[in-house]
Parts: structure tokens; C-alpha cells; sequence
């Protein structure tokens, strides 16, 4: 019986393995085939991929049927990509409300996946092996944009969500992993050595936020690593151009950065070239829309709105992110493809400030900020009552009442009495789910805010 089980249990994982290779590799395949392909050619392949997608959920997912019976949409009316705006948009509280409506119980090896929750309420879904596997290769397709020798499973130096017990753990098939969590003014030196004895790897796989901590308790301290990273790959959070400068002192000179989310509904990242976000048409179909769900205009800010091509465990189709972006050009003339490109990514559409009328305003004081007090270590805000919001500091030796009195001076430029700032001093910041800082945790319900008024 146990020599059974253990047979099984070593056919699984065999089957898993090659489900993951054969995924990788179509994908790496896809973007090889279609990545210098004309607009008509791309979207004709859109065209089958969202096909493809809105019939198997027509014909496999309940919630989506109801949902689209109810807007009376049919699949039959896809004629051309054209017809994709007949689609209604998903919102994350109507999978919220009942995920097993919205998901495929019958797909194998599915896993539940949990966004980060910055906005306080974290959003959970399915996929499966074969779709993490192909959207890492769409991530590492990104990061040998700028290091086109990279291995399909580099070895690298980790500054991320990982939860480890230590300040760091070494992975002989991942690499160095650091603790985010536990990086300080204390022990940063710690840190450096680190990275000189263990992280000989090259690259460096890090949040921006985290990156830039590092970097800037390195630069109070003086410390230096012996050897600077010939990639540093930045994801998943904004990055902003005082941690960008702060990072390329101490780390590293060539970076790359993308914009992605757990949900794959966009995947964009910076070319050879240019650093702008080019959006993979091989993985979604990405939308930027304003406050009327209407197509911005080039250099215009608005909602990302997507559907991931992959994912049939929990599809998302015209799925409303909650992410801002600035819409820039339908090609990029540097590296030729003709992806379209967002300028910048402005943040989630939650964060954002109110004041004692409920009006929203914009965060813009985070980056001034740390770009600014250097003997700040890291701040979050947080709101719990309109008009008013707490700022936690950080706060290296050196700070003094000077700094406090030009933080709160600064605020309340900015913010022209707007929001009423109160300073408290903390020894460590409030993460997210995935080891995220969140600079800002809002409390304030913004249900009477008219969605895209930020």
C-alpha cells in the first residue's frame, strides 16, 4: 500500500512538472512567433485567444452565464474584436460574493490565489500550474529584454514577500532569500554581507519599496557591496523616480521594472530601450477606461479594465483591476513591436485621501516625502476618519524635531488644510499579505465617491 502511494505521489508530481514545461514553453513559444507581428496579425490572434475564453465560460462557468444572460450578451455576438465592449465588466465583488459561481471545479491542480490586499480586503481566485507557468515565462520575457542571456530559472537574490523565519535563507535552485520584513536600520550591514558572500547570482529580484529601503540604509550607513547587480528586476508595486535614483547608487544601474497583478489581466514591461510599459497582447486584453468606461485617449489616466487569455480555473473577462495608468503609444518605434504602451502606472484607485466632504485627494504627498527627509527611514499613512490621517514614521538616529516640523509643514502645503496630518513614531510599518508596505491604509469607505473622480 505505502509503495503505492508513494508511486502515485511520484507520477503527480512527474505529470505537474511536465504540465509546467509544456505551458512555459508555448508561451515562450507565442511571444517569439507574435512578437514583431503586425496590429492586424496581433489582433486577429486576440480575437481567437478572447473567443477561445468567453465560449468555455459561457459553456463551463455558471456566474458568468447568469451575469451575461442578464446583460444580454451571447458569445454569438463576438463577430470581430471590435464587438469586445458588449462584454459587461466584472467587478472583484461579484466573484467576491460567491468564487465557486465564478471558477471550474473540474480543472485539475488548481490553487488559490490571493491578491496582496492594499486595499484592505484582499481579493481571492483560482488558477492552475499551467497558467502560473506561462505567465512567469511572460515575466522572465521582460527581464531578458534587458539580459538576453538569462536561464529559464535564474538563479537570483530575493528582496520580496517571502516568509522566512530568519534574516535570510539560501535555496540552491532559487538563490538567495532575504527577509523584507525584518530589514532595518540595526542590521542592514547584515544585509550587505549578505549579499557579498551568497548573492554572487547577478540579479536581483526585489519590490521597488524594498529595493529602495536597502539603498537608502546603505546610503545613511555609508555601506557599499563589493560587487553591484548586473540586473535588478523591480515588479509589482510603482516605481518612483527618487527610489529609482536612490537604487542605481547603491545597486545596480541596469533595471528593469514591470506592471503585472496576481489576477494576469495585464502584463506590461520595459523594452531594451524604452522604459515604458509594453502591454503582452499574448496574455490579455487590457483596456484603459475613465470614469464612463469609455477608452481614454493617448496621455489621458484611467482604469485598467482586462481579460487574461490563461487562466480557465477562475476566468477574468472585462475584469475591473482597480489599477490607474497613464495610456501612451499603440507601438513602440525603439524596439519595433507593436504593443501598446502606458506611459506610467499611477497606483491603485483606492488610494487616495478624503476629506470631511467625502471628496477624494489625490496621495501625491507619499513621494515627496521620502524623496525629500533623509532621515526618514519609511512612513505610511493611515485614514481612518474623513479629513484626517495618521503618518507613521520610521525614523533613522539622526531625525529630529527639525525633520517633524518639516514633514508637517510640507503636508500642509500640499494639502492646503485639506487632510489634518497627526505624526506617530513606530518601529516597524504595517504589511500587506504578500510582505508589501502599503504607504497608505485607508479605513474610510469611499461608496459615495463617483468611481475614477481621483
Amino acid at each position: 500500500m505505502m509503495a503505492r502511494r508513494k508511486k502515485e505521489y511520484k507520477r503527480g508530481v512527474l505529470q505537474r512538472f511536465v504540465k509546467r514545461t509544456v505551458a512555459a514553453k508555448r508561451a515562450r513559444s507565442l511571444i517569439r512567433r507574435t512578437e514583431f507581428k503586425t496590429y492586424a496579425e496581433l489582433e486577429e490572434m486576440q480575437f481567437r485567444m478572447l473567443r477561445r475564453i468567453v465560449e468555455y465560460s459561457w459553456n463551463n462557468i455558471q456566474g458568468y452565464r447568469d451575469m451575461w444572460r442578464a446583460a444580454n450578451f451571447h458569445p454569438s455576438k463576438l463577430k470581430s474584436l471590435s464587438d469586445y465592449s458588449l462584454i459587461p465588466i466584472i467587478e472583484k465583488n461579484d466573484i467576491r460574493s460567491d468564487l465557486p459561481l465564478f471558477s471550474n471545479s473540474k480543472v485539475q491542480d488548481k490553487v488559490l490565489r490571493y491578491t496582496g490586499g492594499s486595499t484592505g480586503h484582499p481579493f481571492s481566485f483560482y488558477t492552475d500550474l499551467q497558467d502560473t507557468a506561462s505567465t512567469n515565462e511572460f515575466i522572465l520575457d521582460v527581464w531578458r529584454c534587458r539580459s538576453e542571456k538569462l536561464s529559464s530559472s535564474p538563479i537570483r537574490t530575493s528582496l520580496r514577500g517571502d516568509k522566512i523565519k530568519s534574516l535570510f535563507e539560501f535555496r540552491p535552485k532559487q538563490g538567495l532569500v532575504l527577509s523584507t520584513y525584518q530589514l532595518t536600520e540595526r542590521n542592514v550591514d547584515q544585509y550587505v554581507k549578505l549579499i557579498d558572500e551568497y548573492g554572487k547570482t547577478e540579479l536581483l529580484h526585489a519590490y521597488p519599496s524594498s529595493a529602495y529601503l536597502l539603498a537608502r540604509l546603505m546610503d545613511q550607513q555609508k555601506l557599499r557591496l563589493k560587487e553591484r547587480f548586473k540586473l535588478i528586476a523591480l515588479g509589482s508595486e510603482k516605481l518612483y523616480p527618487f527610489q529609482l535614483d536612490m537604487i542605481k547608487k547603491h545597486l545596480g544601474d541596469n533595471i528593469t521594472h514591470w506592471y503585472g497583478m496576481a489576477e494576469g489581466v495585464c502584463l506590461a514591461g520595459y523594452c531594451k530601450h524604452v522604459d515604458k510599459f509594453h502591454i503582452y497582447p499574448q496574455l490579455s486584453i487590457t483596456e484603459v477606461l475613465d470614469a464612463g468606461d469609455n477608452p481614454v485617449e493617448k496621455g489621458e489616466i484611467g482604469e485598467v479594465v482586462g481579460t487574461n487569455f490563461w487562466n480557465y480555473a477562475t476566468p477574468l473577462i472585462r475584469y475591473r483591476s482597480g489599477d490607474r495608468a497613464v495610456l501612451g503609444d499603440n507601438k513602440c518605434t525603439k524596439c519595433g513591436r507593436n504593443y501598446q504602451l502606458l506611459d506610467s502606472i499611477e497606483g491603485r484607485t483606492q488610494e487616495c485621501f478624503y476629506d470631511a466632504d467625502l471628496q477624494p485627494v489625490i496621495c501625491t504627498g507619499y513621494s515627496f516625502l521620502m524623496s525629500r527627509f533623509e532621515n526618514v527611514v519609511d512612513s505610511q499613512y493611515v485614514q481612518d476618519v474623513p479629513g484626517e490621517a495618521g503618518l507613521l514614521i520610521v525614523k533613522s538616529k539622526s531625525y529630529s524635531q527639525k525633520d517633524e516640523d518639516g514633514i508637517k509643514k510640507a503636508l500642509e502645503t500640499m494639502y492646503r488644510g485639506r487632510i489634518s496630518f497627526h505624526v506617530k513614531y513606530v518601529d516597524s510599518l504595517e504589511r500587506s499579505s504578500t510582505n508589501k508596505i502599503r504607504f497608505l491604509i485607508q479605513n474610510v469607505k469611499g461608496d459615495n465617491v463617483k468611481r475614477g473622480g481621483v
